[in-house]
């Protein structure tokens, strides 16, 4: 039911209905309490805590799928090149658990979510996850005292921790319909980067117009692994028939990548994002077809070694111009934490 109404939602976000016109009041009352709940911190009528180390927020303005983690994991491998010594914060959206959590080599997804586990693993980066990135930032402090750097993994919203640097990820939905949830795909509204105190810079698939905006480029690796470990390059199936599952916040963007890449996909099963279905699973093990998925999707598949699920890489390209704007706007920040004590 979760699923149907999520598709639902996404086809009045591209194309204006029925359902559009029932969710404005709803639309007008997030507004509401996502202004008031903005102006409570701006008005310091609460208080915004601050990590010992610069943040920046890799955030979106649009619900889901708006491809932060992608970026996360290439600023995070950037910056280990250069020698900094960076961690990340989460939420761990579609964990099961409330703790404060570190995320290690033997956290199940139930526990810390599927994103902070697959930046762990791409990158063996520090992670924590909390319910407040404050708890989260902390814990990890006392973890990693080394930490040059924290990146959070979405909380542009999250006003409640301050942050030095912002980066606003967009995707294809932005531009949708311009209305806020749950009648629009916004989260706030486009004009909030304006009031941004701190810099910031946007990245999107495409040229906006927009101040400080990049288009980032996306590009699917060549080569790919099965659940065994198994490597193969993508030319060994064309002209075969393939089958694809995604649990991501948009499926169909994952499908339509695969077409264009030529592949001849016969067969496709979207999933919730953040889920798995153990039915499906059952149905891919008893399959003649090779399904491909994403990392997000293998990230909560690694304890299987099926031969016919392959995973797809998604590889993304910060422009350079970009990186040398954030790095030169870094130095200006202080990167040596003070003595703190960890409050969980």
């Amino acid at each position: 039911m979760r699923f149907f109404i999520s598709n639902a939602l996404r086809k009045s976000w591209r194309t204006p209905n029925w359902l559009t016109v029932l969710l404005l009041p709803a639309s007008y009352l997030y507004t509401l309490a996502t202004s008031l709940h903005k102006f409570l911190y701006t008005s310091n009528f609460l208080k915004a805590q601050k990590l010992p180390v610069p943040v920046i927020v890799v955030g979106n303005l649009v619900v889901g799928g708006a491809g932060k983690t992608p970026i996360v994991i290439e600023l995070v491998q950037y910056f280990q090149k250069l020698g900094i010594k960076v961690g990340v914060i989460s939420r761990g959206y579609g964990r099961k658990l409330a703790s404060t959590q570190l995320v290690t080599g033997s956290s199940q997804v139930s526990e810390v979510g599927d994103e902070p586990l697959l930046i762990h693993s791409s990158c063996q980066v520090p992670v924590s996850v909390a319910h407040t990135r404050y708890q989260a930032g902390m814990l990890l402090l006392d973890r990693h005292p080394e930490l040059d750097l924290i990146i959070s993994d979405d909380g542009l919203q999250h006003f409640s921790l301050q942050y030095d640097r912002a980066i606003c990820v967009f995707n294809e939905y932005a531009w949708s319909n311009g209305l806020m949830l749950p009648a629009g795909p916004l989260r706030q509204p486009l004009n909030a980067l304006n009031q941004l105190s701190v810099p910031y810079w946007v990245l999107a698939p495409h040229e906006i117009d927009l101040p400080h905006a990049y288009v980032v480029r996306k590009s699917i690796d060549p080569n790919t692994t099965n659940l065994a470990q198994e490597t193969r390059h993508l030319a060994f199936w064309t002209g075969k028939k393939v089958a694809a599952f995604a649990g991501i916040a948009h499926p169909e963007l994952f499908f339509d990548a695969l077409k264009q890449q030529g592949f001849n996909v016969v067969q496709t099963q979207s999933l919730p994002d953040h889920s798995m279905d153990p039915n499906l699973l059952l149905t891919i093990q008893s399959s003649k077809l090779d399904w491909f998925c994403t990392e997000k999707d293998a990230i909560k598949l690694r304890t299987l070694s099926a031969k016919n699920i392959w995973i797809i890489k998604l590889r993304v390209q910060l422009p350079e111009t970009f990186i040398n704007e954030l790095s030169r706007s870094l130095s200006t920040l202080k990167t040596v934490a003070p003595n703190y004590h960890d409050p969980c």
